[in-house]
C-alpha cells in the first residue's frame, strides 16, 4: 500500500492526474506551503511563505487571515521585486468541477494585479481567467469563490488553477499581495439563494431571482450557460470576479434602423420571499452597470431615458410595495460598475424587485450585480470616514491612487499623518496621496458618486492634511497633484455632503477675491476674519464673540446680588458680597439646602444654623449614630434609637463586626492567617503546610522502606537502609525491573535474580523461541504466547515457512503442480482443466432437465431422464408442439397433454368439438370448451344414441326376461339332477 501511494504521488508531482480524484484540497499555510500547490518553474520571483508584517515599509498584511493574529502565516509575492514579470504559482492537476475558495489581500498606491485562470494539462496556452482584481482593495483580507470547469483540451488530461500577480510598472514603489486560506473543494460552490444577508454573486447560482416581462423587455442571467441575448454594450467584466466568467443580470435594447418610434418599456427581476431580518433597520447594498451614451443619427433620436429603480415588497402583508432608490442615465457614471447603497426598513418578510425602464433608439445596457442586504443603517449618503472602505468614492482614471491607510501603518512605504480625524488615534483611517516616489505632476483622482440636480443647497465638508515643501496643490475634484517635495503629502477623512444646508467656506483663503473684506480689520480682540461671500465673517478668540468679536463674558453683567464681574480666561468670574456665593453669586447659605435630614436653615451673619431633627446632629444635621461608619469589615449600620446596631457580614461577628476567623490566631508555626470566604486561609512559612501549617515534609513518613526523615532548608533529606536508595528511599534493585519480556525480579541479597515467563529465558529474560530464527526460506520470526509464529515470505507458508504452494499440490486428478512467482501453476491433462485443473466437462453438468452426465473421452454424453432427450437433455414432447389448432403443450408424465383452444378437441387438438359425427341422433351445440347434443324426439344420451323405450317395448322386454328366468331356472335344475345322480353311484 505504501509504495502505491508513493507512485501516485511521483504522477502528481510530474503534472500528471491521479485517477483517485480528491474530493478537498485546503491549505492555510501554517505548516509551510502544502504539497498540491508549487511555484511556476520560470518565475523571475517566487510566493513566499510570510507571517505578521513584512519590513518597516509595512507592505503586504499584518496578519494572516487564518488565526487573525501576527503569529500566523500567509502566502505572498513582493511583485516590485519581480518587476513587470508575472509570478505565477499553480496547483497539481484536477478534473471535473471544483469551487475555488481564497482570501486575498492586496494594499497600497500601486499594487499592480492578481489573476487566478485554469491552465490545461495537456496544452499550456489553453486557459481561461476567473478571476481578475487591479489596484489597492485595501487594508483587509477579502474573500473571492468560482467554479472551475474542464473544457477544451481540458478535458483530457485535467487543468490546474493558477494565481498570477504582476507589477504593471515598474519604478520602486513597494508593493506585496497576498493569499491565504485556499480551498478547492470537488464540485460547484454552493447555492446562497436563500439567505439574504450573504453577498449574492450570481457566477454559479440566480440566488433564486426570477424576470418577469412587463412590455417587451426581459432581465437575463449572464452567465456562460445561460445568456440567450447579446449586446455590444454588454460589461466584458463581471464586477465579483472581473472577468468574463463570472455572472450578472442585464437587460437592454439594441440599435436599429428600423425602431423609427421608441416607447418607454420596463422589465422586473424579483428576488426570493424572505423572511423577515432581525432588526428592522438595513441597507440594500448592489452594484450597476448602465450604458447608455447612445449615439443620435439621421434617423434615430438616440436615448430619451434609461433607468434602474429598486423597490421593497411585503407580499405577505398590507405594507405594500415601496420605493428604494433611482438610478438614471443622467446621473451616474456610464460604462462603469457603480456602487449603490440605500436605506431599507423592513418589518416583515419581503422581496426586492428591480426595474428597468428604457426609452431608446439606439443600444442601451443596464446590469446589476453583488446584491447584499446588511444589518443596520446606511451611512449618510456623500459621507464617508473611511473607517471601513471608501464608501461610495471610487478612484479616478489617474495612473495613481489615494490609499486607505491607518495612521500607525507604513503601508507600501506611504507617509501621512500620525493620526486621523474621525478616532484622532493612529487607528483611524484616512486617504493619502504622498509625493515619494513620484515625479512632479503625478495626480490621483477621488470621485464621488452622481448627486440628481435640485433647487436645495449642498454643503461639502471634509477634512485635509497637507504637509511638505513644494507639495503641490490640492483641487476639490478631489485630485491631488505633487509639487517637487520629496517626503510630502495631502490626506483627506470625513467627507461629507448634505443636502439642503448651506454652508460657509473655510478656510476662507481657499476662496481668494480680487476685493477683500477683511483688509480693514474689522474683527476687534485679535479675532481672524475671513471672506464671507460679498463680505466678511469674523472668527473670535475665547472668550470673545459677537459678529465682530465685541462682547465678552462680562458683557451680558451675569454676577447676580451686586457681584462684580471679571474676565478669567475664556469665561468670567464673580466676585460676590458675603453671605452670596457661586459662579454667579445667584446662592445664599441656605438656598442649596444645605441642612440635611429635614433639619431647618437660619442664615446666621454671614453663614447658617441648623436645627436638627432626632437622632441626627452636626452643624448641617448630616451626621446620626451610622454617621461615622461604626460597623466594620463592610457591616451594615441600622439606627438604633438613639445608637446604633451592625449587621455584620460573613465571616465578621462582634458588636462592631471587628472579628474575623483570624482573630483566635489559628495558623501554627508562625503561618499568616488570612479571611477566605467565612472562614481563613494559613499561608505557611517553608517548609510548613497543612491547613493551620501544622505539617512539615516529615510529617507523613516520605522516607520508604524504614529510611530516616531529616529536614534540610524547605525540603528534606532521606537516610535509606541498604539496599534501598532513591529521593524517597523507594528503589531498590528491583524498582526498575532489569528483567525483560514480563519477568519478575526478586532480591537475593544485594542484587536480584530474574524469575522469566515462558518462552522467554536468560539472565535477564532477554531472550526468547525466535533469538534462533527458527523460520526457514527467509521468513520473519514473531512471538505468539508461549511460543513463535513464522511470517512467511511469498509464496512460503507453514509453521517455519518451509512450504510452497506446492507442496500439497493443489492440483488434483492427479496433474503436476508449478510455482509462479507467489503463487502456482497447474499443469492440466485432457479431459481436465481449471486452475486447480478441478474441473472436467462434466463439471458445470451441461446436463438440463436433471440429466446425468457422464465422461465420454475428451467430452460427455447426457443420460436423459423421460421425456427429456438431445444432447444435452435440452428438448421433450413438447420442444415441437404437436398440438394442433393452435393448442397449448404441457408436460404430463413422460408424455404430453393439449389444451385445445375452442372449438377444437382431441389428444392433438386434431377435432372440431361440434363435428358431423359428434351428435349420432341429435344437433351439436357448443358450450365454451365443451359441447352439448340436442337428441332428436324418441333418443337420449351424452350424444344421442340411446333410444326411449314405447308401451311395445317394454312388454316385449319383460317377456325377455321372464324367458331368461326360465332358462337359468332349467339350468339350475339340470345341475342339480346331475350332482344327484354322480352321488347315487
Amino acid at each position: 500500500m505504501s509504495f502505491l501511494k508513493i507512485c501516485s504521488l511521483i504522477l502528481v508531482f510530474n503534472g500528471y492526474y491521479a485517477t483517485a480524484q480528491t474530493k478537498k484540497y485546503i491549505c492555510n499555510f501554517e505548516n509551510g506551503l502544502c504539497l498540491f500547490l508549487s511555484n511556476v518553474k520560470n518565475n523571475k520571483e517566487n510566493w513566499r511563505i510570510g507571517k505578521g508584517k513584512l519590513n518597516a515599509a509595512d507592505t503586504g498584511p499584518s496578519v494572516d487571515h487564518t488565526t487573525g493574529t501576527a503569529n500566523g502565516t500567509y502566502l505572498f509575492v513582493n511583485v516590485s521585486a519581480a518587476k513587470t514579470n508575472v509570478v505565477s504559482l499553480e496547483t497539481v492537476a484536477i478534473r471535473k468541477d471544483y469551487c475555488v475558495r481564497f482570501f486575498y489581500h492586496m494594499y497600497g498606491a500601486d499594487i499592480g494585479s492578481l489573476t487566478v485562470s485554469t491552465q490545461s494539462v495537456h496544452q499550456a496556452s489553453d486557459t481561461k481567467k476567473y478571476f481578475y482584481r487591479t489596484r489597492t482593495q485595501g487594508d483587509r483580507w477579502k474573500e473571492a469563490f468560482f467554479t472551475a470547469s474542464e473544457s477544451g483540451t481540458m478535458n483530457l488530461k485535467g487543468y490546474r488553477i493558477v494565481f498570477t500577480a504582476k507589477h504593471n510598472i515598474a519604478p520602486s514603489v513597494l508593493g506585496d499581495i497576498a493569499l491565504d486560506d485556499i480551498e478547492l473543494t470537488l464540485g460547484k460552490c454552493r447555492d446562497t439563494k436563500r439567505d439574504v444577508t450573504q453577498l449574492c454573486t450570481f457566477d454559479n447560482y440566480d440566488c433564486g431571482y426570477s424576470a418577469s416581462k412587463i412590455n417587451s423587455l426581459r432581465w437575463e442571467w449572464k452567465t456562460l450557460k445561460h445568456a440567450t441575448t447579446y449586446f455590444k454594450k454588454q460589461p466584458e467584466n463581471d464586477h465579483t470576479l472581473g472577468t468574463s466568467f463570472g455572472g450578472y443580470w442585464y437587460v437592454g435594447v439594441s440599435g436599429s434602423l428600423w425602431r423609427l418610434i421608441s416607447s418607454m418599456q420596463t422589465a422586473m427581476l424579483s428576488s426570493s420571499v424572505y423572511k423577515k431580518p432581525k432588526t428592522v433597520q438595513n441597507c440594500l447594498h448592489f452594484y450597476y452597470y448602465i450604458d447608455g451614451e447612445g449615439t443620435t443619427g439621421w434617423l434615430s433620436g438616440g436615448v430619451k431615458e434609461a433607468y434602474l429603480q429598486a423597490f421593497i415588497n411585503f407580499p405577505n402583508s398590507t405594507n405594500g410595495r415601496k420605493w428604494l432608490i433611482t438610478k438614471a442615465k443622467n446621473i451616474t457614471n456610464h460604462k462603469q460598475w457603480t456602487r449603490a447603497e440605500v436605506k431599507a426598513d423592513i418589518p416583515d418578510d419581503f422581496q426586492f424587485e428591480f426595474v428597468s425602464g428604457i426609452d431608446s433608439q439606439s443600444e442601451v445596457l443596464l446590469a446589476i450585480d453583488d446584491i447584499q442586504l446588511v444589518t443596520g443603517n446606511c451611512p449618510e449618503a456623500g459621507f464617508c470616514d473611511f473607517e471601513e472602505d471608501k464608501c461610495t468614492l471610487k478612484d479616478g482614471p489617474s495612473r495613481y491612487n489615494w490609499v486607505r491607510k491607518m495612521g500607525r501603518s507604513g503601508t507600501n512605504s506611504e507617509i501621512g499623518p500620525s493620526v486621523d480625524n474621525t478616532l484622532k488615534t493612529a487607528n483611524g483611517n484616512y486617504v493619502v496621496f504622498s509625493t515619494k516616489n513620484k515625479s512632479p505632476g503625478s495626480e490621483a483622482d477621488l470621485e464621488s458618486e452622481f448627486f440628481p440636480p435640485n433647487d436645495k443647497e449642498m454643503c461639502l465638508t471634509f477634512f485635509y492634511y497637507m504637509s511638505g515643501k513644494d507639495l503641490g496643490n490640492l483641487k476639490v475634484v478631489f485630485r491631488g497633484v505633487t509639487g517637487g517635495a520629496k517626503k510630502g503629502f495631502m490626506a483627506l477623512d470625513d467627507i461629507r455632503i448634505r443636502t439642503g444646508e448651506e454652508c460657509d467656506l473655510l478656510p476662507p483663503e481657499a476662496d481668494p477675491r480680487l476685493e477683500d473684506p477683511c483688509s480693514s480689520s474689522p474683527c476687534l480682540n485679535n479675532g481672524s476674519c475671513s471672506v464671507n461671500g460679498n463680505s466678511f465673517k469674523c472668527y473670535c478668540l475665547n472668550p470673545f464673540f459677537g459678529d465682530r468679536c465685541e462682547n465678552d463674558p462680562c458683557s451680558t453683567s451675569p454676577c447676580l446680588n451686586n457681584g462684580s464681574c471679571s474676565v478669567n480666561g475664556n469665561s468670567f468670574k464673580c466676585s460676590c458680597l458675603n453671605p452670596f456665593f457661586g459662579d454667579r453669586c445667584e446662592n445664599d447659605p441656605c438656598s442649596s439646602s444645605t441642612c440635611l435630614n429635614n433639619g431647618s436653615c437660619s442664615v446666621n451673619g454671614n453663614s447658617f444654623k441648623c436645627s436638627c431633627l432626632n437622632p441626627f446632629f452636626g452643624d448641617r444635621c448630616e451626621n446620626d449614630p451610622c454617621s461615622s461608619s461604626p460597623c466594620l469589615n463592610n457591616g451594615s449600620c441600622t439606627v438604633n434609637g438613639n445608637s446604633f446596631k451592625c449587621t455584620c457580614l460573613n465571616p465578621f461577628f462582634g458588636d462592631r463586626c471587628e472579628n474575623d476567623p483570624c482573630s483566635s490566631s489559628p495558623c501554627l508555626n508562625n503561618g499568616s492567617c488570612t479571611v477566605n470566604g467565612n472562614s481563613f486561609k494559613c499561608t505557611c512559612l517553608n517548609p510548613f503546610f497543612g491547613d493551620r501549617c501544622e505539617n512539615d515534609p516529615c510529617t507523613d513518613h516520605p522516607c520508604e522502606n524504614g529510611g530516616l526523615c531529616v529536614l534540610t532548608g524547605n525540603s528534606f533529606k532521606c537516610v535509606c537502609e541498604s539496599p534501598y536508595f532513591g529521593n524517597n528511599c523507594e528503589k531498590d534493585p528491583c524498582t526498575d525491573n532489569p528483567c525483560e519480556n514480563g519477568g519478575s525480579c526478586m532480591l537475593l541479597g544485594n542484587s536480584f535474580k530474574c524469575v522469566c515467563e515462558s518462552p522467554y529465558f536468560g539472565n535477564n529474560c532477554e531472550k526468547d523461541p525466535c533469538t534462533a530464527n527458527p523460520c526457514e526460506n527467509g521468513g520473519s520470526c514473531m512471538l505468539l504466547g508461549n511460543s513463535f509464529k513464522c511470517v512467511c515470505k511469498p509464496p512460503y507458508f507453514g509453521n517455519n515457512c518451509e512450504k510452497d504452494p506446492c507442496t500439497d499440490n493443489p492440483c488434483e486428478n492427479g496433474e503436476s503442480c508449478m510455482l509462479l512467482g507467489n503463487s502456482f501453476k497447474c499443469v492440466c491433462e485432457s479431459p481436465y482443466f481449471g486452475n486447480n485443473c478441478e474441473k472436467d466437462p462434466c463439471t458445470d453438468n451441461p446436463c438440463e432437465n436433471g440429466g446425468s452426465c457422464m465422461l465420454l473421452g475428451n467430452s460427455f454424453k447426457c443420460v436423459c431422464k423421460p421425456p427429456y432427450f438431445g444432447n444435452n437433455c435440452e428438448k421433450d414432447p413438447c420442444t415441437t408442439n404437436p398440438c394442433l389448432n393452435g393448442g397449448i403443450c404441457t408436460l404430463y408424465g413422460t408424455s404430453f397433454l393439449c389444451h385445445c383452444r375452442i372449438p377444437y378437441s382431441g389428444a392433438l387438438c386434431e377435432n372440431i368439438i361440434c363435428n358431423d359425427d359428434v351428435c349420432v341422433n341429435g344437433k351439436c351445440e357448443t358450450l365454451g370448451q365443451y359441447y352439448r347434443c340436442r337428441c332428436d324426439a324418441g333418443f337420449t344420451g351424452l350424444r344421442c344414441e340411446d333410444r326411449i323405450p314405447t308401451k311395445s317395448d317394454k312388454q316385449v322386454f319383460w317377456q325377455i326376461i321372464q324367458t331368461s328366468i326360465m332358462f337359468y331356472v332349467l339350468i339350475l335344475l339340470s345341475l342339480i339332477f346331475g350332482l344327484l345322480l354322480l352321488k347315487k353311484k
